[in-house]
């Protein structure tokens, strides 16, 4: 019998029985012009393809992912074609085609168009949750855009309800000109009533040609602040917001929102002492949040240092004040402000008081949109390992226990806008790096990250890479361990290393290096994490 029908035979029992036990993939196969037998195994997120010659050797073996985990996105990489998964144009004369030229796998879709026009390509998505943060992502590659002002290639997400009208929509990053592959991304957040959400790939008041691939949406840590929106139940929510204030009239939910249908509206016909906050008690102790909203004001006459803020205050376990902070306090007549501020939670918190703010001053304010943020991505011990927080490359506790001369933020990232450049013009030992405490001893743990080097020269196991020690109670090292220096010239490489927590551990100091070596190394997405979360 003909080798290759013994052989598909095979397959399919073999993937048949796995399939019939397991129900997570499925498997096809096929013969080409040339005899050769082509198979696909499908996972639940990923497609491996393999090609076999007559005798049965393998010829090719290749794997794309076709659904990335959590994503809301259906075939965001198009590796599936063009139009799997629902994705579609508005009516138009919209060129969308599917190419080759892609940033990972097989597969983009390409937009091309001739004059300044309209042309998008999206799809509906449901199974979010409203009040819930999403970070939406994906990558564009452009050549010869020119566009209208604040047009060209970008990422669109638009909230509607059920009625389909919209709720509040946002353009990411717009990008004109010749690029090669740029990551685009946002943090966005689902208004309250949503019943649909429509994204798109966009190139929009634009000429030129534009593609796309991996657009994904997935759930990030969750907003602790309930009801930041102010759109629940009566919008000024009393379940869960109060006000130490003794009069309350003057706090009413508003209309005029900064996404969504309403906001919260502060009004003091004088000078007076007005707030409306809520007590959040799920924090976690030594890790950074983000605490953010907007305000809008009108009118608003204070004194210095007084007006319109945000406003936080963190107790311990006996309801002792241990730190507290007015954040951008506002007057006059403003549009709508963004106020933001990372905190550190410190060792002995047991809770955050945070609230809005009309203090020692008359006039209106609404706030909206608050969020209370952990900062790092799930199970991520690492603080700012992407180097985007808006306050820069020490946000995060990052140092250095050497000169900080040689280091510096970057605008070349391997993922989203940023990353950290070490740079030594002679032979010298640098580092940036931090201490982590909220691990488990015993544990296995990734330590892993991204370097991109440029005429790194260095002695034998020297030069750029990623460093750890375990150190005990009394700050002695018990072991420590350099993660694949690199030298020369090198576009991203990913290092990584999976290390064991050992018994005595009380903190880990987990660094970037540039050490004995001079050169540049620029480092980006540093992570460390449980090893079984992968």
């Amino acid at each position: 019998m003909d080798f290759m029908k013994i052989f598909a035979s095979t397959l399919l029992v073999v993937f048949g029985l796995l399939v019939s036990n397991l129900s997570v993939f499925a498997v096809s196969y096929q013969y080409s012009d040339n005899g050769q037998l082509e198979y696909m195994q499908l996972d639940s997120d990923l497609a491996r393809e393999y090609s076999y010659d007559k005798n049965g050797n393998l010829l090719q073996a290749k794997e794309h992912q076709t659904v990335y985990p959590g994503s809301l996105v259906r075939n965001g990489s198009f590796e599936d074609g063009k139009d799997e998964g629902g994705w579609t144009s508005w009516p138009g004369d919209s060129t969308v085609l599917l190419d080759n030229d892609s940033l990972r796998g097989d597969k983009s879709i390409k937009i091309v168009n001739k004059n300044k026009s309209y042309s998008n390509w999206g799809q509906t998505i449901t199974g979010f949750i409203p009040g819930q943060t999403y970070l939406m992502e994906g990558w564009v590659k452009t050549d010869n855009v020119t566009a209208l002002p604040n047009h060209g290639a970008f990422l669109y997400v638009s909230f509607k309800n059920a009625e389909n009208n919209e709720l509040a929509y946002k353009w990411i990053d717009p990008i004109t000109g010749t690029n090669p592959w740029k990551r685009l991304g946002a943090a966005i957040t689902v208004p309250e009533g949503t019943a649909s959400i429509y994204i798109s790939a966009m190139l929009y008041g634009a000429s030129g040609t534009a593609w796309f691939d991996e657009i994904k949406i997935n759930e990030v840590n969750p907003n602790l602040i309930f009801n930041g929106g102010f759109e629940k139940e009566s919008g000024r929510d009393d379940n869960h917001w109060g006000s130490w204030s003794p009069e309350t009239s003057n706090i009413k939910a508003d209309n005029a929102g900064h996404t969504g249908a309403n906001s919260l509206l502060l009004q003091n016909k004088d000078m007076a002492y007005t707030n409306w906050g809520q007590t959040i008690k799920d924090i976690k102790k030594g890790r950074y949040y983000l605490f953010e909203g907007w305000v809008k004001t009108e009118n608003v006459d204070a004194p210095e240092n007084y007006g319109a803020f945000l406003y936080y205050s963190i107790r311990d376990a006996a309801g002792k004040e241990v730190s507290n902070e007015w954040i951008q306090p506002q007057t006059g007549t403003r549009d709508w402000t963004r106020l933001s501020r990372i905190i550190k939670i410190p060792r002995e918190a047991k809770e955050i008081y945070i609230s809005t703010m009309l203090y020692g001053a008359s006039g209106k304010a609404w706030f909206d949109d608050m969020k209370l943020i952990e900062m790092n991505d799930k199970g991520d011990l690492i603080q700012n390992g992407s180097f985007e927080w808006e306050y820069g490359i020490k946000e995060g506790g990052w140092w250095s226990w050497s000169t900080t001369d040689n280091i510096s933020q970057s605008d070349l990232a391997r993922d989203g806008k940023k990353s950290v450049k070490l740079q030594n013009p002679g032979q010298a030992y640098t580092n940036w790096g931090q201490t982590i405490t909220d691990f488990k001893v015993g544990e296995k743990y990734t330590l892993e990250g991204w370097v991109k080097v440029e005429n790194v020269q260095a002695p034998p196991l020297y030069g750029a890479f990623l460093y750890y020690n375990f150190k005990d109670a009394n700050g002695k090292e018990i072991a420590n361990e350099w993660v694949e220096p690199q030298v020369g010239s090198k576009d991203w490489t990913k290092i990584s290393k999976d290390v064991i927590v050992p018994a005595g551990t009380k903190e880990i100091f987990v660094s970037t290096m540039l050490y004995g070596a001079s050169g540049t190394a620029w480092f980006d997405s540093i992570k460390f994490y449980p090893a079984s979360s992968r």
